[in-house]
């Protein structure tokens, strides 16, 4: 939406007629998060159209600062020039600027507790709030979302975690070879990774004391599609076929449930 309408956006937008200003934030309340709003090829494509592009420098996000410059991005810590503000996470109460439009996942349209004050300032400076959570469709689906990889870096974590787990409960499984999401330079090393678990997996090393180990995913939207990527080990595992009962050789199980609780087999 904004990419395609961005002058109209502006114009319609704030009290500019001439050189629009957008800014993206750094992003402050997480030290792991590394997500942009924007990408390099997304802000080459608004400077094109005339619109001047603030960018924070940041030692975290997963775009180096040289590729926004590259494409016509200024570099900036002061961003109080912008008119449009974007970010990711919520922005801390201390650095919210009066009168901007800020674009960002503010958590609040559930009326969450915890950030009812950020509300309240937001109210209080007189900003105008786009959250993401609530560009949707005509037929009220959302267009920002988490995607499939959203997933793939769940998946990752629970099986780290549960290697973890389980070694404190005095059982050493394969599991515990496996490392946090953000410790892989990308999905595929990770991938290898689990092939890895799959095959010690494979020769029968699973402590009997935890078999048989369930994997059951449930939804079919973009976070459930790690059910793919789960699925590049599956002859590890056995699958649940109708009425399952155990048996003694069977080490782990996986299953998909959809809307509905419709069973799709992997």
């Amino acid at each position: 939406m904004m990419l395609h309408h961005s002058r109209r956006f502006f114009t319609s937008s704030t009290r500019l007629c001439s050189s629009p200003i957008l800014a993206i934030r750094k992003e402050d309340k997480s030290m792991w998060e590394r997500r942009a709003p924007l990408s390099p090829r997304h802000v080459e494509s608004l400077v094109k159209q005339g619109i001047k592009v603030l960018v924070q420098p940041s030692t975290h996000r997963v775009y180096p600062m040289s590729e926004y410059v590259k494409v016509g991005a200024e570099e900036t810590s002061n961003i109080e020039k912008a008119d449009v503000i974007l970010g990711v996470k919520e922005v801390p109460i201390a650095s919210l600027i009066p009168k901007k439009i800020y674009v960002f996942f503010s958590h609040t349209i559930k009326g969450q507790k915890h950030n009812m004050p950020l509300l309240d300032e937001i109210l209080s400076k007189n900003i105008c709030l786009i959250d993401y959570e609530r560009l949707v469709s005509n037929k009220e689906q959302r267009l920002v979302a988490f995607g499939k990889y959203a997933g793939i870096a769940g998946m990752i974590n629970v099986l780290s975690g549960l290697g973890t787990r389980l070694l404190a409960l005095g059982y050493h499984t394969p599991f515990i070879y496996g490392a946090p999401a953000h410790n892989y330079p990308s999905s595929s090393a990770a991938k290898k990774a689990l092939k890895t678990i799959g095959n010690h997996i494979q020769d029968g090393v699973l402590p009997k004391g935890i078999c048989p180990l369930i994997f059951t995913f449930t939804g079919s939207g973009n976070v459930s599609q790690v059910c793919k990527m789960y699925s590049s080990i599956k002859k590890t595992f056995k699958y649940l076929k109708g009425e399952c009962t155990f048996w003694p050789c069977a080490k782990s199980f996986a299953s998909c449930f959809s809307m509905g609780f419709r069973r799709k087999w992997i």
